[in-house]
């Protein structure tokens, strides 16, 4: 891709005769590699060395002291290197661009941009190797190179330069005599004469900047690449050529026009007209998800328009604006459900199961010891591969919570409820309705189920994306269903009850068509309540005109015995199965490339008949979905759309034959790391400034999908999808602030607006409030845009303190937040409540509260789609810090008070903030003395909360063979963190550490991290010299960190049983099992 043809490509705006898809792609393409990456900063200093994870080092022997320090847990060690300055970088673009009247604006903006930017990235190993393919090129750098010189902007060069740079360090150890660093300089000054940069920062031949001799070593946990290519970029330019050389996909096209659409067709579905239109019963999809409510009738709404076929006007996306609290996870379960009605309607139709695939295989692979695989293909025409469905969002908790939600028996409403209700009882006695006990694997981390604390129903979904959910997927659930389901002789009973679940596959079919035709006559005799059209509006928008007990219910069993024929299915076909195994093969990586594009498609369509809905997020929609086309995808459902940027959910898109797009432009924002100086840059030497509908960066896909979208209505002058209007989760004032603030009064309240009796005593205070702390007249602002205001942390603090006190016996720690709307203030209160639970008066609640600042305190897009009972929002800042308080957008104001679902208390400057900032003035933030208004008093009122009452501290305990120790703290197994369980069956991986002198001393020793995935991840380390003695199966699991001083033990003991494999240990040791075992 040109400049030469960019710039005719992004013409179109006065040359309509140019392809406006392909140009916008390519825009957005060119975009992804302008993602820069700064230096890490540095750990704080004092910390003990195993607790370092990044340091700048100057020499070799720097280098080698941090990777081989004792004690420190580390995968790999990523090296930074070669600080480029941007200014010099951007001044050149800068220089190259025709003149105009803003330069002299952009001039000053490059003025203050004095950072730097990495570079190139390696990764070592622990052992202080080079890891084959880690070498990674800045593609910021990169990419503003090809812009100065016009050079084309195309990952091929980019691809042959991290080549190159790979073959160099791989070939270090052939270096004899060549002192590290200079290799590392060498590879700078290459790489910079590659790019046609070095003149830029060089002087006589010798660097004019010492940043770009500046290298940083960090130590990682993971694999993550930080400097690795977009993860959008390759799937951006995908899509551009298929379009350029195909028929171009219909709902992709559209979307990406959006904002050029006039919207000329587009109906105000808020009418009495529109709601007979899309309420009458024939509207109504035939499968339903068990509860024992009926969808509010925008909810619907919603559904029925999403589910028919003409929907949005036949382009083939929906959109839903959901404000917070208004049940978008409801409605998308009854569009799943319907999901999985309409494909077992066509298993219904098969004679048998295997006529669902192509009669010959598509491909036959030989694979090791002399096996071979068949995998066919899903049956064209019979559309049996447009049901499968995909959720995806750039939220890693949205995508968790809705995967983890739909199988959870828990989740389910109970038998009482459901009776009360006159539904089916089918889905509320705690049965394996549908692989249940593959889905519990899957929920709780493990294969056993005497571990297990969460219980599933069924398989109704999954999480895949990443390479670690794949392979825990596969563990906990494929290869136990392949081993249920082996015909070996061994295995036959399992393999009998395993099937004897499910009926035969006719008898499936007689069942489920029979309860077919039972909803379809009643959905023939039914019909719409006429006197809801007539309520009052509030009342009529909780309402739904078809409620009717026994139509419900017979949708739900129907739903039901669709799940019954689907596992009857995969039971009983053999050549599902066979694309089962070519799945579990493909994500083993033994298939070609051109094999895996030959079958991806057919073998992940197969899977979504035992997992109906699999997820992932739009990161790993490139790699996880790399072999699958146009077209190739059911329907692709988008979460939190509001919070993506557009072009993240193209590639999804290219592959879908239909999209449902989820969320609220009202909400978190799409965070844009583009550097908008460069972004400014690019677009005036291309010549693009007029492509002014692409240029914000509040852009999302939320935002395009409501644009096209032919359903919808107003609020204030933002056109958004199908609105969903009753809210039910926040009491006044929290729902009344967000009402006024982000939709224009036009959402309705649907829950008491009151607290429970029981429930106050629980709450901190009787009121929600806003604590005036008035800032210091004359007082600036601090330096490095740090908004914290001591003096309203203090008043945090007292509420967090008396909060903890309040609840310090409650199993629940997250009824509690803390957000605001600068990372400044959040990094301010977080290390206030780390210090004060450091002090000797209030360490009783180290133990119950460890930890709790990191999870329960934090910016808004830390708790976007979360809730909690009550909320601080500090707002920090002195009342000279204008611009910052100014920068508090609506969208801010509006996710923070709806976490809180019984009270919110703001902390700040009431004057100062009513003033300069709109969103907080009398009209929006209303004061009031009822029992839900929020009231305004100085924090110096606040109530006398009373010293917090001490807990019981678990004593110190010694132990031979260590000059000072302590068991830190006894954890119960419920509370233990199911998130550090290991997703790899893997027994130990053991690593000996270099024998370094200036490491160990003289007698030198050898570290070894043992690492066991059952039940919960362990980490397990010993110095020892000389081992001699073993140590014996232990009924018990130890964690032990070393400190500076090897004498100094700290031991955590986690009461689970645990049998260890053998390993060598010093007799020491065999003293500490002694104590332990006399305690």
């Amino acid at each position: 891709m040109d400049l030469t043809y960019l710039k005719t490509l992004l013409g179109f705006v006065s040359n309509r005769t140019h392809d406006t898809t392909t140009s916008i792609l390519a825009y957005w393409e060119v975009l992804e590699y302008f993602q820069e990456l700064s230096f890490p900063q540095a750990s704080k200093s004092g910390l003990p060395e195993d607790e370092v994870r990044v340091r700048y080092v100057r020499s070799e022997d720097e280098l080698k002291y941090f990777i081989y320090a004792p004690y420190r847990d580390a995968d790999s060690f990523c090296l930074y290197v070669g600080g480029v300055p941007k200014y010099d970088l951007l001044s050149e673009l800068y220089r190259l661009i025709p003149a105009d009247k803003d330069n002299e604006r952009f001039r000053k903006l490059l003025e203050k941009n004095k950072s730097v930017s990495v570079l190139y990235t390696i990764d070592l190993s622990p052992s202080g190797e080079y890891i084959e393919g880690s070498f990674q090129l800045s593609p910021y750098i990169w990419a503003i190179s090809c812009l100065i010189h016009d050079r084309e902007v195309d990952e091929e060069w980019l691809e042959e330069l991290l080549e190159d740079g790979n073959d160099f360090f791989m070939t270090i150890e052939d270096e004899e005599g060549i002192e590290f660093f200079s290799l590392l300089r060498q590879k700078t000054v290459e790489l910079l004469d590659r790019l046609r940069i070095r003149s830029l920062f060089t002087v006589n031949d010798g660097f004019r900047r010492n940043d770009l001799e500046r290298v940083c070593a960090r130590a990682l946990k993971s694999d993550d690449k930080d400097l690795s290519i977009s993860f959008y970029a390759k799937d951006l330019s995908r899509v551009r050529k298929s379009l350029l050389d195909k028929r171009p996909n219909r709902l992709l096209v559209n979307y990406i026009n959006a904002p050029l659409m006039s919207g000329g067709n587009r109906q105000s579905i808020c009418s009495i007209e529109n709601y007979r239109k899309w309420l009458g019963p024939e509207r109504y999809p035939l499968g339903r998800w068990p509860s024992e409510f009926s969808p509010a009738l925008m909810q619907q709404m919603a559904i029925n328009i999403a589910l028919a076929e003409e929907n949005a006007g036949g382009c083939g996306i929906f959109s839903v604006n959901g404000p917070p609290g208004t049940g978008k996870t409801t409605l998308l379960k009854d569009i799943i459900a319907e999901y999985v009605v309409r494909r077992a309607r066509l298993l219904a139709d098969l004679n048998q199961p295997d006529d669902a695939f192509t009669e010959t295989p598509l491909l036959v692979k030989s694979l090791e010891a002399g096996k071979s695989q068949k995998t066919f293909g899903l049956q064209t025409g019979r559309g049996l591969a447009d049901y499968g469905i995909l959720v995806t969002s750039c939220n890693n908790t949205a995508v968790e919570n809705i995967t983890f939600e739909l199988p959870e028996t828990s989740k389910l409403p109970t038998a009482e409820a459901m009776s009360k209700a006159g539904h089916s009882l089918v889905f509320s006695e705690g049965k394996d309705l549908f692989f249940g006990d593959l889905a519990s694997n899957m929920l709780n981390g493990n294969t056993d189920p005497g571990k297990h604390t969460k219980q599933a129903w069924g398989l109704i979904s999954a999480r895949l994306g990443k390479g670690d959910n794949i392979r825990s997927f596969s563990e906990m659930v494929l290869r136990p269903f392949v081993s249920k389901m082996s015909p070996k002789r061994d295995n036959e009973k399992v393999m009998r009850e395993f099937k004897n679940r499910f009926p035969s596959f006719d008898i499936a079919q007689q069942e489920f068509l029979k309860q077919y035709r039972i909803v379809e006559r009643l959905r023939r005799s039914v019909s719409c309540n006429e006197e809801v059209f007539r309520m009052a509006d509030e009342k009529m928008q909780s309402s739904n005109p078809l409620k009717n007990a026994e139509f419900d219910k017979a949708r739900e069993e129907l739903f039901y015995q669709a799940l019954v024929l689907h596992g009857s299915f995969v039971i009983n076909s053999y050549k599902w199965r066979c694309n089962l195994y070519s799945l579990l093969a493909f994500w083993d990586n033994k298939y070609m490339p051109e094999e895996k594009e030959l079958i991806f498609s057919h073998v992940l369509n197969s899977l979504f008949f035992l997992v109906p809905v699999v997820s992932t997020t739009f990161a790993s929609v490139q790699k996880m979905l790399e072999y699958m086309g146009r077209e190739q995808l059911g329907l692709l459902i988008v979460d939190e759309a509001g919070q993506a940027a557009p072009q993240c959910a193209v590639g999804a898109l290219w592959r879908a034959k239909k999209a449902i797009i989820v969320g609220d432009p009202k909400q978190v924002e799409p965070v844009v790391t583009t550097d908008e100086t460069l972004m400014t840059l690019y677009q005036k030497k291309c010549g693009i400034v007029s492509l002014s509908s692409y240029l914000s960066k509040s852009h999302s896909v939320q935002g395009f999908a409501d644009l096209i979208n032919r359903y919808g209505s107003w609020i204030g002058e933002t056109w958004v999808g199908c609105p969903l209007v009753v809210h039910r989760r926040c009491i006044n004032p929290m729902f009344s602030i967000s009402n006024r603030v982000s939709y224009d009064d036009t959402m309705i309240l649907g829950m008491k607006d009151a607290v429970k009796d029981e429930e106050k005593s629980q709450l901190l205070l009787d009121h929600s409030l806003w604590i005036d702390v008035p800032g210091k007249k004359g007082t600036s602002a601090k330096g490095n845009n740090d908004h914290y205001v001591a003096e309203q942390g203090e008043v945090c603090l007292r509420l967090i303190l008396a909060w903890m006190g309040k609840h310090r016996e409650k199993e629940d720690t997250r009824k509690l937040y803390v957000i605001s709307p600068f990372t400044t203030v959040v990094k301010g209160i977080k290390a206030a409540v780390k210090a004060v639970l450091n002090t000797e008066e209030y360490s009783g609640l180290k133990g119950k509260f460890k930890g709790w600042e990191t999870a329960n305190c934090g910016t808004v897009h830390k708790f976007q789609g979360k809730e909690a009972e009550e909320v601080i929002f500090l707002l920090g800042c002195q009342p000279s810090s204008t611009g910052a308080i100014g920068w508090v957008n609506s969208n801010i104001l509006n996710v923070a008070v709806t976490r809180a679902k019984k009270r919110v208390y703001f902390i700040g400057d009431y004057e100062v903030w009513s003033r300069q900032n709109r969103n907080f003035s009398p009209e929006i933030i209303c004061f009031s003395e009822e029992d839900t208004g929020l009231q305004r008093i100085h924090f110096s009122e606040l109530p006398d909360f009373g010293e917090i009452e001490a807990m019981e501290e678990t004593p110190d305990l010694e132990f031979p063979g260590a000059e000072d120790s302590q068991v830190e703290y006894l954890l119960e197994e419920d509370e233990i963190d199911p998130e550090t369980t290991e997703p790899e069956d893997r027994k130990q991986d053991i690593r000996p550490i270099p024998r370094y002198s200036f490491l160990t001393g003289p007698e030198y020793h050898h570290r070894y991290r043992v690492i066991y995935s059952h039940p919960y991840q362990l980490i397990f380390e010993v110095l020892m010299t000389d081992p001699t003695e073993t140590l014996p199966d232990l009924p018990v699991s130890f964690y032990r960190k070393l400190s500076d001083s090897p004498s100094l033990w700290m031991c955590l003991i986690y009461p689970v049983a645990l049998d260890f494999p053998a390993q060598e240990l010093e007799n020491e040791f065999d003293q500490v099992i002694d104590w332990y075992n006399s305690l």
